[in-house]
């Protein structure tokens, strides 16, 4: 587990393979610990938000390419998918805390637990 900590908001845990997944996709490189300094976080903020507006729409087009054979099968015999939570959805938190922390002038810190 990676916690993500600074002054201006409360801390919160990712698990690593997500963080991981996050770092590769803004190909930056991921160390733990590391620290994003104030000057950094107005940068990054807008390259998570493109990340989170790319990933809805990759979501969206998936969505739309499976096929729908729910009227064909019995509903009771249909297997429950399990609930999955996107890259975007993950990105949330993580933007959250960047705005906060750029608002006040503090660095982002993650370390490992």
């Amino acid at each position: 587990m990676i916690r993500f900590s600074t002054r201006a908001a409360a801390p919160f845990l990712m698990m690593d393979k997500v963080v991981e997944a996050i770092f590769s996709e803004l190909n930056l490189d991921f160390h733990v610990p590391g620290i994003w300094l104030h000057e950094r976080l107005a940068g990054l903020i807008k390259e998570m938000e493109s990340l989170q507006v790319s990933t809805r729409s990759q979501d969206k087009t998936k969505e739309q390419d499976e096929p729908d054979d729910t009227d064909m099968q019995d509903p009771v015999s249909q297997p429950i998918r399990p609930a999955s939570v996107s890259l975007a959805s993950r990105l949330v938190p993580l933007i959250a805390m960047l705005k906060l922390a750029h608002e006040k002038g503090d660095p982002v810190i993650w370390e490992s637990l």
